[in-house]
């Protein structure tokens, strides 16, 4: 399925049910594609949340544990 940015922003939920029922939804801008929405399986999503490079985005327990107690910087 191909759609352009426009629809896209307005057909929103449909285009993300046609994606979740197995469909690779490719969006355009001007005619040059940009994006591409597609369905992913549980073994897609990382086991964490993970930050823009890959990295931790929250801070790990022993920096838990010293910003709670204050005693340290991490």
């Amino acid at each position: 399925m191909e759609t352009t940015a426009r629809e896209f922003n307005q057909k929103f939920s449909q285009i993300l049910a046609a994606a979740a029922r197995g469909e690779t939804v490719t969006v355009t801008k001007n005619g040059t594609p940009v994006a591409r929405v597609v369905s992913i399986t549980e073994n897609d999503v990382p086991p964490f949340p993970t930050g823009p490079m890959g990295a931790l985005s929250f801070p790990t327990s022993a920096c838990l544990i010293s910003a709670m107690t204050r005693s340290r910087k991490c």
